[in-house]
């Protein structure tokens, strides 16, 4: 954890100081020098505070290494219309009478394209890797000017993508040849065929096919306001887009068909992160679906080696590997609210759950062998002797079979104990969540606590039951996914209408700063023995969470200015 927060400090720094790379390359000498005599000195603390000082240049130098050059430019003004020619890079999506791809004018420099029809004209049947030209209406992307709004510019800009453009779709000419690469051409072609199929097997249904495009795929061109708006009110539209959770389920979901094949469990590993990166690739290479599958493989090969598996050593690792290679990702929303997510699952959901019902779930297993019980913890023991006992007793009054018996007992536990970690783990991220909701959408969902509860579950079927509609075309998987779908929709709804409709003005710089170091310290606190630091740390945070839902300060309004 200290390296990957060191390093995201410098980078952090670098965004306000402007720093030189011989400035900071000496600096990391320097600091590696004086680490190296402490160290020999045999001094105790200046040596980890050199390796974090270097590590902290170290991050600096990783931004200034990685600055963006100048943008691209294209000789044409306002929404002057253009011949542009280059290669499809994106397969193109369909809605209704639109169609929209990405067209790589040259390295690292495209063009997002819209497609209209007029009478008579049909939408061209496009791929990767096909070399095109059209005329087409070419502008800049631009931001709406309210403060805090979403930078629509730099997340193309992120993309490569420097323009859009619209035309008609009969001006499209597919000139000779081909571009790309044949492998991401391959990986485009499967995306592409996963498409098409969710099209056929959900044909005539427009909702079904844009949610189950943007769920499996991660296709959202089709994705109406009207559709999302309640899943984003209760903070459960993290089920409808492509995200870690996705690999988690389609992981979890092969293992266990490889576990039915009788695949030893190394080969099923392997497979399972080669299936996790395949997924990526399908997707697109979207940055969610690459940091999941990096961190599966990176669990998977700790567990080959019997290492010990710690969620937080696991996200700092991951975090770690892509803040050197892309700086920039720090300072997405999508980068915060993922491993914001994950750790306080690290931090507060994980250890909850080992001190509450993981005991309870552990005893639970192979309640019959009673051989079991003197190599348990004495909690996890004394639970597996009620319950069976329970069990007996039942046998007994109803005349029950024995197994029949401990099924009756067995499953409700496992049930309640089920919805017991699936709501704690929603608070967790509710909690850990709550300031960066109020920084980026100014909402946060009260009632998806309980939602989630729900949701996450549905979902968790509706991708591997997708996925066995989308492999095998049979049309009871595909209905069986819409059904479950369709409960989710009546769940969101249901919750929908009991959330407050309000939003919630961005907080003052103290009450960020001072809410993100009692959460820190409710956390480390946690783990001390003292309940009086617990009990101070908590309600620092219950304090501080009800002045941010609260908001009793002042507007910002400056004479003469918009507000």
């Amino acid at each position: 954890m200290v390296p990957a927060a060191a390093i995201a400090a410098g980078i952090l720094v670098s965004r306000f100081v402007a720093f030189h790379r011989t400035e900071l390359l000496a600096a990391i000498g320097a600091f590696v020098v004086l680490g190296i005599i402490a160290k020999v000195r045999g001094a105790r603390v200046l040596p980890g505070a050199c390796c974090g000082l270097g590590l902290f240049c170290a991050g600096a130098l990783t931004a200034v290494i990685h600055a963006a050059g100048a943008p691209p430019e294209l000789n044409v003004e306002g929404r002057e219309v253009a011949i542009l020619g280059g290669c499809v890079v994106e397969p193109p999506a369909v809605s209704g009478e639109r169609e929209r791809f990405v067209l790589e004018l040259e390295p690292h420099a495209r063009a997002q394209v819209t497609l209209y029809t007029r009478e008579g004209e049909s939408l061209p049947a496009l791929r990767y890797g096909q070399k095109v030209e059209l005329d087409a209406r070419i502008r800049k992307p631009r931001n709406y000017g309210n403060p805090g709004a979403f930078d629509y510019q730099r997340y193309l800009a992120r993309q490569d993508i420097y323009w859009t453009a619209s035309g008609a779709a009969g001006t499209v000419r597919v000139l000779p040849g081909r571009c790309g690469s044949r492998f991401q051409g391959a990986m485009m072609g499967l995306r592409a065929a996963a498409l098409d199929r969710i099209a056929r097997l959900y044909r005539g249904n427009e909702y079904d096919t844009g949610m189950m495009q943007a769920i499996l795929i991660g296709q959202s061109y089709q994705l109406q306001k009207i559709w999302t708006e309640e899943y984003r009110s209760t903070g459960t539209f993290h089920a409808l887009v492509i995200s870690g959770t996705h690999v988690a389920v389609l992981a979890a979901f092969f293992l266990f068909l490889l576990r039915l094949c009788f695949v030893p469990e190394s080969a099923a590993l392997l497979l399972t992160v080669v299936a996790g990166w395949l997924y990526a690739l399908v997707t697109g290479w979207q940055t969610p679906c690459v940091r999941s599958a990096a961190g599966l493989t990176l669990f998977m090969i700790c567990g080959y080696f019997y290492r010990e598996k710690r969620v937080m050593n696991l996200l700092a690792a991951v975090a770690l590997g892509f803040l050197v290679f892309d700086p920039e990702q720090l300072f997405d929303a999508s980068f915060q609210l993922t491993f914001l997510a994950v750790a306080f699952l690290g931090a507060f959901a994980a250890p909850l759950i080992r001190a509450t019902s993981g005991p309870l779930a552990r005893g639970l297993r192979d309640l019959a062998d009673a051989g079991r019980d003197p190599y348990l913890p004495p909690r996890s023991a004394q639970f597996r002797v009620e319950m069976r006992l329970l069990a007996e007793t039942l046998g007994r009054a109803l005349r029950l079979p024995r197994r029949a018996a401990r099924a009756m007992v067995t499953w409700p536990a496992r049930i309640l104990l089920s919805v017991f970690e699936i709501v704690v783990t929603s608070a967790a991220v509710q909690l850990g969540l709550a300031l960066p909701m109020v920084v980026y959408f100014h909402r946060v969902g009260f009632s998806g606590l309980s939602a989630n509860a729900f949701i996450v579950p549905l979902m968790g079927l509706v991708v591997p039951v997708g996925f066995v509609a989308v492999f095998t075309g049979w049309a009871w998987p595909a209905r069986t996914a819409g059904a479950l779908l369709w409960v989710s929709q009546k769940v969101v709804s249901w919750h929908a209408g009991m959330e407050p409709n309000w939003r919630i003005p961005t907080p003052p710089l103290w009450l960020g700063v001072a809410l993100a170091g009692a959460l820190v310290a409710a956390a480390v606190a946690g783990r001390d023995t003292s309940r009086w630091l617990r009990r101070m740390s908590f309600a620092a945070v219950a304090a501080l969470l009800v002045l941010l839902l609260w908001s009793p300060f002042p507007a910002d309004v400056r004479p003469g200015n918009w507000r």
